[in-house]
């Protein structure tokens, strides 16, 4: 019978260093929200279907004007519920 050469470690319980990350966040990637009262901040992700034709106009707009989709989307999302108010 073989013995195993692998070691266990235990995690040693450590308080964590304050940071603004919290725990969705990992080193190179975070919102820097660490707060529950900062949700207006928080970016959620949101998968929809979009007509190809519209996607290919979006793209080029956005590419011309050097603005991100996700911006564009979310002023225009914000605009529209503005307008309906």
């Amino acid at each position: 019978m073989r013995r195993s050469t692998m070691k266990v470690f235990r995690p040693q319980e450590q308080e964590a260093p304050r940071t603004i990350m919290d725990g969705q966040d990992h080193a190179s990637r975070g919102d820097g929200i660490d707060s529950i009262d900062s949700l207006e901040a928080v970016k959620v992700s949101m998968a929809f279907r979009i007509e190809f034709g519209l996607q290919t106009r979006l793209r080029e707009f956005c590419a011309v004007r050097g603005v991100k989709i996700g911006d564009f989307v979310n002023d225009a999302i914000r605009e529209k519920l503005a307008n309906e108010a």
